[in-house]
């Protein structure tokens, strides 16, 4: 399916990304001013067959949003870092050197390559009978939401079919005092000695000296089962994250307009499910028409994608999955929508499966994705 001309203006915007590259569009910040620093990694930024796949159209989207927000940093990292940490954890050092770089971060927001932020939201006024707006916000005030009033660090759980009480792919964390000493507690929990990278094969592998087999994805020597084991019990009775919902940030999604409907922050593939009609799809006002629709033609967007809302897209995916006895679906108030995000996700966006809890090579940055 052919990216949209949306989807190509932001590829263009992107073309002279490099190995390693970085935007900040106005270099003097004004004082006071909140910068917020989005961050990726992939050592495949460069070669022609990433950027043309739909993880190079992924990472071109974020870096075009970030571009028109002049308080947002857009930090692309495309060196070979990989063979100095495994790809797991090379997002936690990746934001912990950018908060500590002097480039001015009040926050940042990691970022995989399977993944991109999204500004538009699709709201009525419940007051005025009929009005609707499609909202442009930047990606500063995106990633102000997710943090909340007073978190210094947002995350989320995996969406099903995954259980993770963290999920990697998309979360941020403020460059506050105890923004930094959450990283550096996570950090610490990077068990390096267990870790080894076999250099033909080019294979991050981690060994269990309990078990003598390889450990457990996403287990605690993974960053995602560490910040469950180290992270979590020690802040989350300090009020110092916040945790949003999976639909909100490491969800998959249909296209722009399904996000844009649902308020989605992000949308994360996880090396799992196909971003071919998400890549491919225009933006809400475009399909819609108009900047204003009225609330009858959001109604009927919402029916022809299924009906879609945060809570839909939680137990749709739950549901498809055998997750929720249907009967108890059927009692919950959004059962009339209970199958958003599958109808809009699940069956549309599943492509062949990657091996997401398989190992990964060096050269993936987060969830393993189809040979590009």
């Amino acid at each position: 399916m052919a990216p949209s001309d949306d989807a190509r203006d932001d590829e263009r915007r992107a073309s002279s990304s490099s190995s390693s590259s970085s935007s900040r569009p106005n270099d003097a910040v004004e004082p006071g001013r909140t910068l917020t620093c989005v961050v990726q990694a992939d050592d495949r930024v460069g070669t022609e067959a990433f950027e043309q796949s739909h993880y190079g159209r992924l990472t071109a989207s974020n870096r075009a949003l970030c571009e028109r927000d002049p308080t947002c940093a857009y930090e692309l990292d495309g060196s070979n870092g990989m063979r100095e940490y495994p790809p797991f954890w090379r997002k936690v050092f990746a934001v912990k050197r950018i908060l500590e770089s002097g480039r001015g971060c009040a926050r940042a927001v990691w970022v995989d390559t399977d993944a991109a932020l999204h500004g538009e939201r699709v709201t009525c006024d419940e007051n005025t009978a009929g009005a609707c707006e499609v909202k442009t916000m930047p990606v500063s005030e995106v990633v102000g939401e997710l943090f909340g009033p007073r978190a210094d660090f947002f995350f989320s759980r995996d969406p099903p079919p995954w259980y993770s009480s963290m999920c990697a792919g998309v979360w941020g964390v403020k460059n506050t005092p105890k923004g930094r000493e959450i990283l550096r507690e996570w950090v610490k929990s990077y068990p390096s000695e267990l870790w080894s990278l076999d250099g033909a094969l080019g294979h991050w592998k981690c060994h269990d000296p309990d078990t003598g087999d390889a450990c457990q994805y996403a287990g605690a020597m993974y960053e995602q089962g560490a910040f469950t084991a180290h992270v979590l019990p020690t802040y989350r009775e300090q009020g110092v994250l916040r945790e949003v919902p999976s639909c909100a940030i490491n969800a998959p999604c249909e296209s722009r307009l399904e996000a844009s409907l649902r308020g989605a922050a992000a949308c994360h593939f996880a090396g799992y499910y196909d971003p071919a009609k998400f890549v491919a799809s225009s933006r809400a006002d475009v399909v819609l028409g108009t900047r204003s629709p009225s609330s009858r033609d959001v109604a009927n967007a919402n029916a022809t994608l299924g009906g879609t809302s945060l809570v839909a897209c939680v137990h749709g995916v739950e549901r498809q999955l055998g997750f929720i006895d249907s009967v108890e679906v059927h009692a919950i108030v959004f059962a009339s929508v209970a199958l958003a995000c599958v109808a809009v996700g699940f069956n549309t966006l599943r492509g062949e499966r990657s091996g997401r809890r398989g190992e990964r090579g060096y050269n993936a940055v987060d969830e393993p994705v189809p040979t590009i």
